[in-house]
């Protein structure tokens, strides 16, 4: 991940730059250049993840700006920062769709308010706390059309159940209602994050079925059942975050085809394909995200690999 520049093709909507350099993950900077809809800034900045800064600059949809640091948070982004995953805080920024509103906000659809923090709970939040994901606690804010009551809830849209318990990630089970738009069920159980698995059931416009499974983080594997507005398809899939495959299936919108996979973030490949709108391929692998390949016109999607 050393000194390594990532620059997407120019396209309509999602018009993304995205530029890696550093190293260990330090240092790391992603920048998108501007386009109509979803006008992203992302910067990786910092430290073995630390000190990270994803900003997004302004656009018309999903104005969102994340911001990833070793530090205190500030409003309007996404801020991890601590160890083992401690002290994490997340926040958005407000756009006109999915003016959401992490660590506090409402909206119009997706109301959420999430809390990742080392710490106790407020209510309307999502809270990460303790160490090694122990003893986490999850819980939305309400809305209309994403009233999500995590731990409890039913709304029209995304009427999700999520409860989280146990020690160390395990036998989390999380299951949401049936909706008509998002109809999701996530089931996370296991222990040290294994064993995890996290289905939706079908919906209409986000057909998401995620499941994670495996053991310290391996062999997680995420799948996007398919829709029309963001046929993705994630699979996460190896060990220690090895071997990890991220592919999303066609879509008309959001074509975009990401595949993680090597060892401890080894044999790194990102490649983006060219779309209408955001078709991006982004293929990870190399080795501690040094000696990286970049393959803008996706020409080596070939060698894409998975189980």
């Amino acid at each position: 991940m050393d000194d390594i520049m990532i620059c997407s093709s120019r396209s309509y909507m999602d018009d993304i730059m995205i530029c890696f350099y550093g190293g260990y993950m330090d240092d790391i900077m992603i920048c998108s250049s501007r386009s109509y809809m979803d006008d992203i800034m992302i910067c990786f900045y910092g430290g073995y993840m630390d000190d990270i800064m994803i900003c997004s600059s302004r656009g018309y949809m999903d104005d969102i700006m994340i911001c990833f640091y070793g530090g205190y948070m500030d409003d309007i982004m996404i801020c991890f920062y601590g160890g083992y995953m401690d002290d994490i805080m997340i926040c958005s920024s407000r756009s006109y769709m999915d003016d959401i509103m992490i660590c506090s906000s409402r909206s119009y659809m997706d109301d959420i308010m999430i809390c990742f923090y080392g710490g106790y709970m407020d209510d309307i939040m999502i809270c990460f706390y303790g160490g090694y994901m122990d003893d986490i606690m999850i819980c939305s804010s309400r809305s209309y059309m994403d009233d999500i009551m995590i731990c409890s809830s039913r709304g029209y849209m995304d009427d999700i159940m999520i409860c989280f318990y146990g020690g160390y990630m395990d036998d989390i089970m999380i299951c949401s209602s049936r909706s008509y738009m998002d109809d999701i069920m996530i089931c996370f159980y296991g222990g040290y994050m294994d064993d995890i698995m996290i289905c939706s059931s079908r919906s209409y416009m986000d057909d998401i079925m995620i499941c994670f499974y495996g053991g310290y983080m391996d062999d997680i594997m995420i799948c996007f059942s398919r829709s029309y507005m963001d046929d993705i398809m994630i699979c996460f899939y190896g060990g220690y975050m090895d071997d990890i495959m991220i592919c999303s299936s066609r879509g008309y919108m959001d074509d975009i085809m990401i595949c993680f996979y090597g060892g401890y973030m080894d044999d790194i490949m990102i490649c983006s394909s060219r779309s209408y709108m955001d078709d991006i391929m982004i293929c990870f692998y190399g080795g501690y995200m040094d000696d990286n390949m970049i393959d803008p016109l996706n020409q080596r999607s070939s060698r894409q690999v998975g189980p």
